[in-house]
């Protein structure tokens, strides 16, 4: 693999759809590299029948253009538990729907359980409950330099 970057594939509308899916570029050595990869939502994506782990660490720009993860499941004692573990990137126009996160360790948010400075939320919300340790947030674990701009989460934290 180059430069460690590997390919989430998750399916839209259905996981059986092969046609259609997203790919979140992520490096899991936590190292930053600069890549010009960007992704995004191209529909709707119901997780009813899968539990997913997070995307380690993303640095690009990710556009939900406007659709929504629904029946978002993560059980982890990762050190870092959300639909995006760690971020640098920007996270725009997405909703996380009916989520239920449990984490056994710190760090825990639906979207995003760590956002680091340069780092950006925009137009996201998330619904569901989201457990852990400790520096728990519905939408966002812990945001250490980066933004949040026009945001919301509903439910049990």
């Amino acid at each position: 693999m180059s430069d460690g970057i590997k390919n989430l594939k998750i399916y839209l509308d259905s996981l059986e759809n092969s046609e259609s899916y997203i790919e979140l570029s992520y490096n899991p050595s936590k190292t930053i590299k600069k890549t010009n990869l960007s992704s995004g939502l191209l529909g709707n994506i119901d997780l009813s029948s899968v539990e997913i782990d997070s995307v380690d660490f993303y640095s690009n720009t990710f556009d939900g253009n406007g659709h929504t993860i629904s029946h978002l499941k993560i059980n982890s004692s990762n050190p870092a538990v959300g639909l995006f573990g760690s971020s640098l990137g920007v996270i725009k126009n997405l909703g996380i729907k009916d989520a239920v996160i449990n984490a056994q360790n710190e760090y825990t948010g639906a979207l995003v359980a760590e956002l680091w400075g340069g780092g950006a939320v925009e137009n996201c919300y998330a619904t569901g409950d989201v457990s852990g340790t400790s520096t728990v947030g519905g939408l966002v674990g812990s945001c250490l330099g980066g933004s949040i701009e026009n945001c919301y989460a509903t439910g049990d934290v």
